[in-house]
């Protein structure tokens, strides 16, 4: 399947894996920039800056394809969002960039940084581009 931007493509997997486009592109802006060749300092891959000692069943070369970093970082996003104990609204994420076991440690979910990039970027979409909806 061919796209027109990176941005659609994440928009149709998060679609497809019945995720908000609008957070799963606030990530991947936040993450790469949209830049699917993104290479991490700490070895993080693509779009969503996946370590591929994380990510199991998966290789390096796939996870430098878009299209599998974008339903593996997808799917990522969901995992947290049901499993990490930081529920209120995106604070989550704090357990997609930290990890489950570090996010314990954190007592202002709302104030982590990373949090705060991405919601203001999701904020940003949201009022710009409303064009992608909700799930």
């Amino acid at each position: 399947m061919e796209f027109q931007s990176i941005a659609s493509l994440i928009v149709f997997y998060a679609k497809l894996l019945n995720f908000d486009p609008n957070i799963a592109l606030a990530v991947a802006k936040v993450e790469s920039s949209l830049n699917p060749a993104a290479m991490g300092s700490q070895g993080e891959i693509g779009l969503f800056q996946l370590k591929p000692q994380f990510v199991k069943g998966v290789s390096r070369r796939e996870l430098a394809n878009p299209h599998v970093n974008a339903i593996v970082g997808i799917e990522r996003l969901k995992e947290e969002k049901e499993k990490c104990l930081h529920q209120k609204r995106l604070n989550y994420l704090v357990c997609y960039n930290y990890g489950r076991t570090n996010a314990k440690k954190i007592s202002n979910p709302d104030a982590f940084p990373y949090v705060l990039k991405v919601t203001k970027e999701y904020n940003k979409i949201k009022k710009e581009n409303y064009i992608y909806g909700q799930n």
